[in-house]
C-alpha cells in the first residue's frame, strides 16, 4: 500500500536511450534527465503502472566501461 517510501534503482550505460524508450512506450517520466553528458552522475525517475518509482542512474565509470567495450 505504501508506494512513496520505496523505489527500484537501475544502473545503466545509456540513460538517454532509456529515456527515449520510456517516451516511446508511454511510461510516465517523474523527473526527466537534465544532467549534461559529462556529469559524474545522471538520474532519471520513472513511474511504473503500480506507482512505484523506478530510479535510473548512469555513472561516468559505467559510460567509460561501455565505451571501452564498444558500447556493449
Amino acid at each position: 500500500a505504501d508506494k512513496t517510501s520505496g523505489y527500484i534503482q537501475y544502473v545503466v550505460t545509456d540513460i538517454e536511450r532509456v529515456q527515449e524508450l520510456a517516451k516511446e512506450r508511454g511510461v510516465t517520466i517523474d523527473r526527466p534527465l537534465t544532467a549534461p553528458r559529462d556529469a559524474r552522475l545522471r538520474f532519471l525517475w520513472l513511474d511504473d503502472p503500480d506507482g512505484v518509482t523506478q530510479y535510473v542512474t548512469e555513472t561516468a565509470e559505467r559510460r567509460a566501461a561501455a565505451a571501452a567495450s564498444g558500447g556493449q
